[in-house]
């Protein structure tokens, strides 16, 4: 059986994030189940136009970011035989409308979240016409192929849209490993944390924001911002804020950690905090979970998944960073609630495995080929 992929991006891309990571977990885990997994997927600087991963995949990257059709036309040069195939479409801002040129292979996509209303606040410009793609467009093509959504709330979204078949197959974490390292390290006293990409729709100005409030409640108050830095102007405009908001000495910026020092950040803080407009699960507050700390967030789809208000964490209204603020406050100062949500965020985590989420997606695919799981 072979597995085709198309992803607007992979694991090694500048701009990856959680839906690569999410896909390429995954497909990592799918070699050897699969006698062949070739994904195609945009070029970027550096990277190498062939490249093989694990024992049966391959890499080919076409074009840019912004060029599927070349993508899709590119890859019938290297895909012969279609028998015994099966499609994956990792759509994430940018669909490939695989049903067009693989009419009569059995396609499975991965649809992460609505991306559109997120492009509004990175690309204000663009956003219109990948509003009418993504709400008009994209159901005609895809609402009666099987989709799998890593929230409720993106397959909720989709079932309004028109989607017929969608599946809630949520990320995992590698629990055993998160723990093992976690444990060295101690619980700094009022220190927080965001961890993932620094980008404009995450927000990060709404919790440095939060952090001047927060502030004259507890003075000794820290903040690390780590990640990668998706955005450079959005970094430097985070520097600027930073330094007007006269927050130099309870902000630390750290930039391209290795995994190590992740997990070390997230074990050591008291609360993960995360102002994003929007999310299609958050594998990093699970990561902080199993770290021990619990969290507070928007109350946002993909965040109203993976934090469960009052019991892993604090959702708070969407947009308002007073209720950030108070959010942090409140579980910050009160031991007795901080101790029971970092208890409840461990016992949380354990659930999430991705030898779990993977037996799942395989399923799936054996169902859409009419064939029974192993």
């Amino acid at each position: 059986m072979k597995l085709i992929v198309f992803s607007w991006r992979d694991l090694g891309h500048p701009r990856a994030g959680g839906s690569e990571i999410y896909l390429f977990n995954i497909l990592r885990r799918l070699d050897g189940l699969f006698d062949e997994i070739i994904c195609f997927t945009s070029n970027y600087l550096e990277a190498r136009k062939f490249e093989n991963l694990g024992r049966n995949i391959t890499i080919y990257r076409v074009g840019y970011d912004y060029t599927p059709p070349l993508i899709m036309l590119k890859s019938r040069k290297f895909v012969k035989n279609l028998s015994d195939t099966i499609i994956l479409e990792n759509i994430n801002h940018v669909p490939f409308y695989t049903p067009i040129l693989y009419p009569s292979v059995p396609i499975v996509c991965i649809i992460h979240h609505i991306a559109s209303s997120q492009l509004y606040i990175e690309a204000p410009v663009v956003a219109p016409v990948a509003d009418l793609l993504e709400r008009g467009v994209s159901p005609i093509f895809y609402r009666d192929k099987v989709v799998i959504a890593p929230s409720q709330s993106t397959a909720t979204q989709l079932a309004r849209l028109g989607y017929r078949k969608v599946y809630v197959v949520p990320p995992g974490i590698e629990y055993g490993k998160l723990r093992l390292k976690a444990e060295k390290y101690v619980k700094k006293p009022n220190s927080t944390i965001y961890f993932g990409r620094i980008m404009r729709y995450k927000q990060i100005h709404h919790v440095i924001k939060a952090l001047a409030e927060v502030v004259k409640e507890i003075p000794d108050v820290r903040l690390t911002i780590a990640g990668r830095a998706s955005s450079k102007r959005y970094l430097r405009q985070l520097y600027s804020l930073i330094r007007r908001l006269n927050l130099r000495k309870h902000v630390a910026m750290k930039i391209n950690v290795s995994e190590e020092e992740k997990i070390r950040l997230l074990a050591e803080a008291e609360v993960y905090v995360t102002a994003s407009a929007r999310e299609g699960w958050a594998i990093t507050i699970i990561e902080a979970n199993a770290c021990g700390t619990p969290a507070v967030g928007y109350d946002v789809p993909g965040l109203r998944d993976s934090i469960r208000h009052g019991k892993t964490g604090l959702l708070v209204r969407p947009g308002n960073v007073s209720a950030l603020a108070r959010g942090l406050v409140h579980l910050l100062t009160d031991e007795g609630l901080k101790n029971r949500l970092s208890k409840n965020a461990l016992k949380w985590s354990r659930q999430f495995s991705w030898d779990e989420t993977v037996e799942k997606v395989y399923e799936i695919f054996c169902k859409s080929l009419n064939k029974l799981a192993l």
